[in-house]
């Protein structure tokens, strides 16, 4: 690997890379929270099957993990994640 003038966009991708990643976090941590409070408002008129029982793996889980998903998908398909 060669340093100096002639590579000097590595380090700008790199950056530009770590700025992304902290970008998707905060989107995705905003779709999970905005996704849970979605099920939990549900929650009280799901079937006795589609609510989550804590430290299971249950069909509520499932739908709980759906809800943040198409959060996700609204998210981005409003440009909310489009960059500034």
């Amino acid at each position: 690997m060669r340093h100096g003038a002639a590579y000097p966009r590595e380090s700008v991708r790199m950056d530009e890379r770590r700025i992304f990643s902290a970008r998707q976090f905060w989107h995705s941590l905003a779709a999970v929270l905005i996704g849970n409070a979605l099920y939990f408002s549900l929650d009280r008129f799901l079937p006795p099957v589609g609510r989550h029982v804590p430290y299971k793996i249950d069909w509520g889980l499932a739908i709980d993990f759906w809800c943040c998903l198409v959060c996700y998908g609204l998210l981005a398909r409003l440009n909310w994640f489009k960059r500034r």
